[in-house]
């Protein structure tokens, strides 16, 4: 019986005790930076699927991978091992650890060791490679920056010889933000009568607090191309192809490559705390704003107007300038609309520059001389050590009526007669002026008719003007008591029919006029109150309407026209039904003199 259970023991045991065996081996010490070799070789068993590697994603950058397999007969017994090679480079500058690797053979799933790796500090890596011909060092444009005042570092790699698989770690920065500019440049240079070539990598630091930061040391590493006497010692390749091997023999000879791993130095930053008063705190080494606005444009109510800012900044950011919105906006007898800000920047001699240009578009509500405000940016200058103030004055601008305008007591009136008599209200005296004409010419009589009756139409409509203005009734008023009906099945057909904002503002105006018998040319801010009066329900549905179109015309927005479409024909539904009950109500009034 104990025999029994025994075999059975030895049946449960792993596979690899009976031969097939998974093994990892890779060097236990490197420098920081340095790539690191991991060999995985499985024997006695057959790979089912490729090694489960996922986890090694996590700790290293794998850059390499081969296969290889052999075989040998010893005494008559055969044997096989399939090897897997796996070139890494560290993701951290600490110690590691490789972690157990998993593979699914033909005799079960069977795994390695962890194994440790010592990573050396960053400060025993060398600045010069050793034979002084490759050297690494960074540099940035100011030392002793204020809190939030942008700086360039700049990572160089001067070297005379060819090199290849040039690799620049990525570097971490605390309290600070890191912005890398471009992808870094390869350029020839001369240095002391020797060409050489440059790999310059260039990142925008920007300090989130006071006190001492340091720039921890840049790592690079990559690969010294060496070749035999009769190779072209001039040539350079591109450092950043990709060899896969330069051993044996090409047609220039032979050639070998020889890997190096180089640091640049920390670099100390004393940044320096913002100053009492300025708010907010914007550091810079110069600011300007300009304005552009058409001084030649006529301005009138409920016209449009231009009016743009340019700031062009030296030493800050485009996303650190303020918005300038919240300063326009304060205009009372405007309607704004704000554009989308355009910005740009650009380092040049390590010195960073931007420009912001804000746009807005300006609807005047009322006429007369109206003042545009100062807009002004308070910022510390850096070079002088001091507060400046980049200022566009406010301005003054005369604004014209406009038609689209109801004034408190407005008349509105149609007919082009009446508007000539209140701009000449002495022509009616004038005729006291005209000379004596002779009885006996015809034509003189029947211009005399003429004027007479002029007059006498001229009379009448001054009469029925001052009593209007006598009387007032509304802002908005009926132009006649049975106005001009539209079908309603033919307008909610003809508004699908409609692809802008201009054509809906065309539409309601044209219902007003003609359906609802509004005066003709009323603004559809004024439309639209006068339909929130009838149906308060609506009034948030109307309101957002009027946005939608005005935001539109004025500030090149996009509107949702099926939206708008849909609320248009609620506005024409519901005062169809007003229209038409009302109309039914009249009817059923009994008489007030029954016979």
């Amino acid at each position: 019986m104990v025999n029994k259970i025994l075999i059975t023991l030895l049946l449960l045991l792993p596979i690899s005790s009976f031969g097939a065996e998974f093994t990892a081996s890779a060097r236990n010490k490197i420098s920081a930076g340095e790539s690191i070799n991991l060999q995985l070789e499985l024997s006695g068993a057959s790979a089912e699927s490729q090694p489960d590697i996922s986890i090694l994603n996590k700790l290293f950058t794998i850059t390499g991978r081969q296969k290889s397999s052999n075989i040998s007969i010893i005494n008559g017994k055969m044997t096989s091992a399939t090897s897997w090679h796996y070139s890494m480079t560290p993701k951290v500058n600490s110690n590691i650890v490789i972690p157990a690797i998993s593979i699914k053979t033909d005799k079960g799933i069977l795994t390695t060791k962890p194994i440790n790796i010592e990573v050396g500090k960053v400060s025993s890596l060398p600045a010069t490679s050793q034979n002084n011909g490759i050297v690494a060092y960074a540099e940035v444009s100011k030392s002793n920056p204020y809190k939030n005042e942008p700086i360039t570092y700049t990572f160089n790699l001067v070297s005379k010889y060819s090199i290849a698989n040039v690799d620049i770690n990525d570097i971490t920065l605390e309290n600070a933000i890191l912005e890398p500019q471009g992808k870094p440049e390869v350029f020839d240079a001369n240095q002391g009568g020797e060409p050489v070539k440059v790999v310059q990598a260039k990142f925008l630091i920007t300090p989130l607090k006071s006190g001492k930061i340091t720039i921890p040391a840049n790592i690079v590493k990559g690969d010294i191309i060496t070749r035999s006497r009769n190779r072209i010692d001039s040539f350079f390749g591109d450092p950043f192809d990709m060899f896969n091997s330069f051993s044996g023999f090409s047609g220039f000879g032979a050639g070998s490559s020889q890997p190096f791993t180089l640091a640049s130095k920390p670099i100390n930053l004393n940044v320096l705390p913002p100053v009492t008063g300025v708010k907010p705190w914007l550091p810079a080494s110069s600011i300007k704003i300009e304005e552009n606005i058409d001084n030649n444009q006529t301005f009138k109510v409920g016209e449009p107007i231009i009016r743009s800012f340019n700031i062009v900044a030296e030493g800050v950011a485009s996303s650190q300038l303020p918005s300038l919105e919240e300063q326009q906006n304060i205009v009372n007898n405007f309607k704004v609309y704000a554009d989308q800000p355009k910005v740009h920047d650009n380092i040049i001699n390590g010195v960073i520059t931007s420009s912001k240009t804000e746009s807005f578009t300006l609807i005047p509500q009322v006429s007369g001389d109206i003042t545009l405000p100062e807009i002004s940016i308070t910022w510390w200058n850096v070079n002088e050590n001091k507060i400046e103030h980049a200022i566009v004055p406010a301005r003054s601008l005369t604004v014209l009526g406009g038609a689209n305008i109801v004034n408190k007591q407005p008349v509105t009136v149609n007919n082009p007669i009446v508007s000539s008599v209140i701009k000449q209200p002495q022509y009616p005296k004038g005729l006291k002026k005209v000379p004596q004409i002779n009885k006996n010419n015809n034509i003189l009589y029947i211009v005399i008719a003429i004027l007479i009756v002029i007059l006498i139409a001229v009379i009448l409509l001054v009469i029925k003007l001052n009593y209007k203005i006598n009387n007032p009734q509304t802002v908005i008023k009926k132009t006649t008591n049975n106005p001009v009906k539209v079908n309603k099945n033919t307008a909610i057909k003809d508004i699908k029919n409609i692809k802008t904002a201009k054509e809906l503002q065309q539409y309601l105006q044209f219902i007003a006029t003609n359906q609802w018998g509004l005066n003709r040319n009323l603004s559809l801010d004024k439309i639209i109150e006068y339909v929130n009066k009838q149906k308060p329900d609506l009034t948030e549905s109307n309101n957002y309407l009027l946005k939608s179109i005005q935001d539109s015309l004025y500030a090149n927005k996009e509107i949702d026209i099926i939206d708008a479409q849909k609320r248009c024909i609620a506005i024409v539904n519901y005062m169809d039904k007003k229209t038409i009950n009302k109309t039914k109500t009249n009817k059923d009034l009994p008489s007030l003199n029954p016979s």
